[in-house]
Protein backbone atom coordinates (compact mmCIF):
# COMPACT_ATOMS: atom_id res chain seq x y z
CA UNK A 1 0.00 0.00 0.00
CA UNK A 2 2.69 2.37 0.86
CA UNK A 3 4.78 1.84 -2.32
CA UNK A 4 1.32 2.12 -4.19
CA UNK A 5 0.56 5.58 -2.58
CA UNK A 6 4.45 6.58 -3.36
CA UNK A 7 4.21 5.80 -7.03
CA UNK A 8 0.90 7.66 -7.08
CA UNK A 9 2.28 10.95 -5.45
CA UNK A 10 4.95 10.83 -7.78
CA UNK A 11 2.76 10.99 -10.99
CA UNK A 12 1.26 13.69 -9.49
CA UNK A 13 4.55 15.26 -8.90
CA UNK A 14 5.17 15.08 -12.36
CA UNK A 15 1.91 16.04 -13.77
CA UNK A 16 2.23 18.97 -11.59
CA UNK A 17 6.06 20.13 -13.43
CA UNK A 18 4.46 19.38 -16.43
CA UNK A 19 1.67 21.98 -15.51
CA UNK A 20 4.56 24.33 -14.34
CA UNK A 21 6.45 24.27 -17.42
CA UNK A 22 3.41 24.83 -19.97
CA UNK A 23 2.60 27.99 -17.35
CA UNK A 24 6.44 29.40 -17.73
CA UNK A 25 5.76 29.14 -21.74
CA UNK A 26 2.88 30.77 -21.41
CA UNK A 27 4.38 33.63 -19.36
CA UNK A 28 7.21 33.96 -22.10
CA UNK A 29 4.30 33.97 -24.96
CA UNK A 30 2.82 36.77 -22.60
CA UNK A 31 6.12 38.49 -22.28
CA UNK A 32 6.61 38.77 -26.12
CA UNK A 33 3.22 39.90 -26.88
CA UNK A 34 3.86 42.72 -24.90
CA UNK A 35 6.87 43.80 -25.97
CA UNK A 36 5.33 43.74 -29.13
CA UNK A 37 2.28 46.06 -28.22
CA UNK A 38 5.20 48.52 -27.12
CA UNK A 39 7.30 48.28 -29.97
CA UNK A 40 3.70 48.93 -31.57
CA UNK A 41 2.60 52.26 -29.61
CA UNK A 42 5.81 53.25 -30.10
CA UNK A 43 5.40 53.69 -33.71
CA UNK A 44 2.08 55.09 -33.45
CA UNK A 45 3.44 57.96 -31.70
CA UNK A 46 6.24 58.72 -34.26
CA UNK A 47 3.71 58.25 -37.22
CA UNK A 48 0.27 58.99 -36.42
CA UNK A 49 -0.56 58.78 -40.16
CA UNK A 50 -4.01 57.16 -40.71
CA UNK A 51 -3.23 54.69 -42.94
CA UNK A 52 -0.19 53.12 -40.95
CA UNK A 53 -2.63 53.56 -37.88
CA UNK A 54 -5.04 51.30 -39.67
CA UNK A 55 -2.21 49.10 -40.75
CA UNK A 56 -0.79 48.66 -37.26
CA UNK A 57 -3.93 48.27 -35.41
CA UNK A 58 -4.70 44.85 -37.26
CA UNK A 59 -1.51 43.50 -36.39
CA UNK A 60 -1.86 44.64 -32.70
CA UNK A 61 -5.78 43.03 -33.00
CA UNK A 62 -4.72 39.77 -34.10
CA UNK A 63 -4.02 38.23 -31.13
CA UNK A 64 -6.84 39.41 -29.50
CA UNK A 65 -9.13 38.00 -32.89
CA UNK A 66 -7.19 34.34 -32.45
CA UNK A 67 -7.87 34.64 -28.70
CA UNK A 68 -11.70 35.19 -28.78
CA UNK A 69 -12.64 34.08 -32.14
CA UNK A 70 -15.26 35.55 -33.88
CA UNK A 71 -19.17 35.27 -34.67
CA UNK A 72 -21.00 32.62 -36.75
CA UNK A 73 -18.87 29.57 -35.92
CA UNK A 74 -15.53 31.54 -36.93
CA UNK A 75 -16.94 32.14 -40.47
CA UNK A 76 -14.72 35.07 -40.44
CA UNK A 77 -11.18 33.24 -39.67
CA UNK A 78 -10.81 35.50 -36.58
CA UNK A 79 -10.27 38.21 -38.57
CA UNK A 80 -12.51 41.94 -39.10
CA UNK A 81 -11.44 44.17 -41.72
CA UNK A 82 -11.45 47.31 -39.67
CA UNK A 83 -13.82 50.44 -41.67
CA UNK A 84 -12.46 53.47 -39.96
CA UNK A 85 -15.31 56.51 -39.41
CA UNK A 86 -14.49 60.15 -38.71
CA UNK A 87 -16.88 61.89 -36.59
CA UNK A 88 -17.76 65.94 -37.32
CA UNK A 89 -20.25 67.80 -35.44
CA UNK A 90 -21.47 71.29 -37.23
CA UNK A 91 -21.16 73.69 -34.96
CA UNK A 92 -24.68 75.35 -34.96
CA UNK A 93 -25.59 71.73 -34.19
CA UNK A 94 -27.93 71.35 -31.26
CA UNK A 95 -26.70 67.80 -29.69
CA UNK A 96 -23.76 68.32 -27.13
CA UNK A 97 -20.75 66.68 -28.10
CA UNK A 98 -20.83 64.34 -25.15
CA UNK A 99 -24.31 62.94 -26.22
CA UNK A 100 -23.30 62.89 -29.86
CA UNK A 101 -19.96 60.53 -28.69
CA UNK A 102 -22.84 58.40 -26.99
CA UNK A 103 -24.73 57.55 -29.94
CA UNK A 104 -21.92 57.18 -32.35
CA UNK A 105 -21.19 54.52 -29.84
CA UNK A 106 -24.28 53.06 -30.44
CA UNK A 107 -24.37 53.46 -33.85
CA UNK A 108 -20.67 51.96 -34.31
CA UNK A 109 -21.82 48.65 -31.87
CA UNK A 110 -24.96 48.38 -33.64
CA UNK A 111 -23.69 48.79 -37.03
CA UNK A 112 -21.18 45.94 -36.43
CA UNK A 113 -23.12 43.57 -34.91
CA UNK A 114 -25.91 44.08 -38.47
CA UNK A 115 -22.78 43.32 -40.68
CA UNK A 116 -21.09 40.70 -39.12
CA UNK A 117 -23.86 38.40 -37.17
CA UNK A 118 -25.69 35.80 -39.38
CA UNK A 119 -29.53 36.27 -38.60
CA UNK A 120 -30.45 33.24 -40.69
CA UNK A 121 -33.37 33.99 -43.13
CA UNK A 122 -36.00 36.93 -43.60
CA UNK A 123 -39.14 36.85 -43.56
CA UNK A 124 -39.21 36.46 -47.29
CA UNK A 125 -37.08 33.45 -47.25
CA UNK A 126 -33.73 35.46 -48.37
CA UNK A 127 -30.25 34.94 -47.06
CA UNK A 128 -28.46 36.96 -44.51
CA UNK A 129 -24.91 37.36 -45.45
CA UNK A 130 -21.96 37.71 -42.94
CA UNK A 131 -19.71 40.76 -43.80
CA UNK A 132 -16.31 40.50 -42.01
CA UNK A 133 -16.08 43.88 -41.07
CA UNK A 134 -16.14 46.19 -37.80
CA UNK A 135 -17.02 49.79 -38.01
CA UNK A 136 -14.38 51.80 -35.70
CA UNK A 137 -14.53 55.23 -34.79
CA UNK A 138 -11.34 57.46 -35.95
CA UNK A 139 -8.87 57.72 -33.32
CA UNK A 140 -6.41 61.04 -32.91
CA UNK A 141 -3.10 58.67 -30.64
CA UNK A 142 -5.06 57.31 -27.98
CA UNK A 143 -8.45 59.74 -27.34
CA UNK A 144 -11.90 59.18 -29.93
CA UNK A 145 -11.96 62.51 -31.00
CA UNK A 146 -15.32 64.40 -32.67
CA UNK A 147 -14.18 67.75 -34.91
CA UNK A 148 -16.38 71.02 -35.26
CA UNK A 149 -17.26 72.26 -39.03
CA UNK A 150 -18.86 74.94 -40.52
CA UNK A 151 -19.40 78.78 -39.28
CA UNK A 152 -22.16 80.15 -37.12
CA UNK A 153 -24.98 81.08 -39.23
CA UNK A 154 -24.25 79.55 -42.20
CA UNK A 155 -27.61 77.51 -42.19
CA UNK A 156 -25.73 74.49 -42.77
CA UNK A 157 -27.05 72.82 -39.68
CA UNK A 158 -30.22 72.08 -41.51
CA UNK A 159 -30.54 71.27 -44.94
CA UNK A 160 -33.50 72.13 -46.23
CA UNK A 161 -32.16 71.91 -50.07
CA UNK A 162 -30.29 70.03 -52.47
CA UNK A 163 -27.57 73.56 -52.60
CA UNK A 164 -27.84 73.21 -48.58
CA UNK A 165 -26.29 69.09 -49.01
CA UNK A 166 -23.81 69.99 -51.51
CA UNK A 167 -22.36 73.01 -49.51
CA UNK A 168 -22.34 70.17 -46.41
CA UNK A 169 -20.39 67.86 -48.42
CA UNK A 170 -18.36 70.75 -49.47
CA UNK A 171 -17.42 70.94 -45.80
CA UNK A 172 -15.97 67.87 -45.24
CA UNK A 173 -12.02 67.07 -45.83
CA UNK A 174 -11.37 64.45 -48.89
CA UNK A 175 -10.20 61.20 -47.59
CA UNK A 176 -9.39 57.93 -49.86
CA UNK A 177 -9.94 55.24 -46.96
CA UNK A 178 -11.34 57.45 -43.87
CA UNK A 179 -15.07 57.72 -43.78
CA UNK A 180 -15.88 61.94 -43.19
CA UNK A 181 -19.09 62.28 -41.47
CA UNK A 182 -20.90 65.78 -40.54
CA UNK A 183 -23.52 65.43 -38.20
CA UNK A 184 -26.95 67.97 -38.62
CA UNK A 185 -30.01 68.72 -37.49
CA UNK A 186 -32.34 68.16 -40.11
CA UNK A 187 -32.01 67.18 -43.61
CA UNK A 188 -34.84 67.13 -45.78
CA UNK A 189 -36.30 63.58 -46.66
CA UNK A 190 -34.15 61.69 -45.46
CA UNK A 191 -32.26 60.91 -42.47
CA UNK A 192 -28.49 60.80 -44.14
CA UNK A 193 -27.11 61.38 -46.98
CA UNK A 194 -23.56 59.99 -49.25
CA UNK A 195 -21.31 59.49 -52.00
CA UNK A 196 -21.52 56.87 -53.91
CA UNK A 197 -19.33 55.92 -54.50
CA UNK A 198 -16.76 57.83 -52.23
CA UNK A 199 -16.04 58.58 -48.22
CA UNK A 200 -17.99 61.58 -47.77
CA UNK A 201 -21.80 61.53 -45.46
CA UNK A 202 -23.90 64.10 -43.76
CA UNK A 203 -26.19 62.23 -41.25
CA UNK A 204 -29.09 64.02 -39.48
CA UNK A 205 -29.07 63.03 -35.50
CA UNK A 206 -31.36 60.86 -34.35
CA UNK A 207 -32.12 57.70 -32.76
CA UNK A 208 -32.59 55.47 -35.87
CA UNK A 209 -29.05 52.96 -34.69
CA UNK A 210 -29.13 51.76 -38.61
CA UNK A 211 -28.18 54.91 -40.62
CA UNK A 212 -24.77 55.39 -40.62
CA UNK A 213 -24.32 51.77 -42.04
CA UNK A 214 -26.60 52.28 -44.78
CA UNK A 215 -24.37 55.32 -45.64
CA UNK A 216 -21.31 53.77 -45.43
CA UNK A 217 -22.75 51.22 -48.05
CA UNK A 218 -23.56 53.52 -50.44
CA UNK A 219 -19.84 55.20 -49.61
CA UNK A 220 -19.24 51.88 -50.91
CA UNK A 221 -21.28 51.73 -54.33
CA UNK A 222 -23.57 50.11 -53.58
CA UNK A 223 -27.47 51.11 -54.04
CA UNK A 224 -30.69 51.41 -52.49
CA UNK A 225 -33.00 48.50 -53.14
CA UNK A 226 -36.81 49.31 -53.66
CA UNK A 227 -37.87 45.50 -53.94
CA UNK A 228 -40.10 45.12 -50.80
CA UNK A 229 -38.99 41.72 -50.33
CA UNK A 230 -35.58 43.26 -48.97
CA UNK A 231 -38.01 45.19 -46.23
CA UNK A 232 -35.76 44.22 -43.49
CA UNK A 233 -32.39 44.74 -45.09
CA UNK A 234 -29.75 47.25 -44.60
CA UNK A 235 -29.91 48.78 -48.16
CA UNK A 236 -34.18 49.02 -48.26
CA UNK A 237 -34.85 52.67 -49.34
CA UNK A 238 -37.40 53.40 -46.69
CA UNK A 239 -34.99 54.22 -43.37
CA UNK A 240 -36.13 52.52 -40.30
CA UNK A 241 -34.21 51.04 -37.29
CA UNK A 242 -35.23 47.68 -37.59
CA UNK A 243 -33.25 46.50 -40.65
CA UNK A 244 -30.61 43.93 -40.25
CA UNK A 245 -30.18 41.59 -43.09
CA UNK A 246 -27.19 41.88 -45.78
CA UNK A 247 -26.96 40.72 -49.15
CA UNK A 248 -24.70 39.56 -51.09
CA UNK A 249 -24.64 42.54 -53.38
CA UNK A 250 -23.83 44.76 -49.57
CA UNK A 251 -21.33 42.29 -48.99
CA UNK A 252 -19.68 42.81 -52.15
CA UNK A 253 -19.51 46.71 -51.89
CA UNK A 254 -18.11 46.07 -48.26
CA UNK A 255 -15.08 43.70 -48.85
CA UNK A 256 -14.58 45.57 -52.66
CA UNK A 257 -12.91 48.57 -50.80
Amino acid sequence: MKKSNHSYYRTGKVDRDKISDRIKGLNYIFIIFMLLMIGIMGELTRNPDQQAYASIMQIARMPIWLAMGSNNNNACGGYYNPKYVKFYRHVDCDITISALQENIENWIKTGSKRIQDDDGLSQAGFSDVIVCATIEQYESQSSAYIGSLGTTGDSLDSLDNENEVTSAFALLPQSANIHQVLIVDYIYNANGRAYQPGRKIVLRYNPNVVALTHEMGHNYGVSHTEDEDYIDYVMYIIDYSNKKFMRAVDRQGWVGY
